[in-house]
């Protein structure tokens, strides 16, 4: 299962927090994407945060993933969102038979 995961800055925290936590979060998301779990990962350009896009089993072991994160564990991020993702089935229209 496909599972976008958004991440914000903790209240009261700030981009300047994660700081001391850089290199381990940057390990472990690393070592996610090694182990197939992290798909990609993406800095938010419209405000400070990351999105990321996994491949697990089940949503709890999406939570799990994010909760590992240093910088989770050092509270300095949290869970913004958690979009479970289906496949795109709209191409079907290309194929239809009958026009609607």
């Amino acid at each position: 299962m496909q599972v976008l995961v958004v991440l914000k800055f903790a209240e009261g925290k700030t981009p300047a927090d994660i700081a001391p936590h850089a290199a381990a979060e940057a390990k472990a998301v690393w070592d996610q994407v090694k182990a197939g779990v992290v798909r990609s990962v993406y800095y938010r350009a419209d405000q400070p945060g990351a999105v990321l896009m996994l491949e697990v089993v089940d949503v709890e072991t999406a939570r799990r993933a994010i909760a590992a994160l240093p910088a989770a564990i050092a509270g300095v991020i949290e869970l913004a969102d958690l979009i479970v993702l289906a496949p795109y089935t709209g191409f079907e229209a290309l194929f239809a038979t009958e026009q609607v």
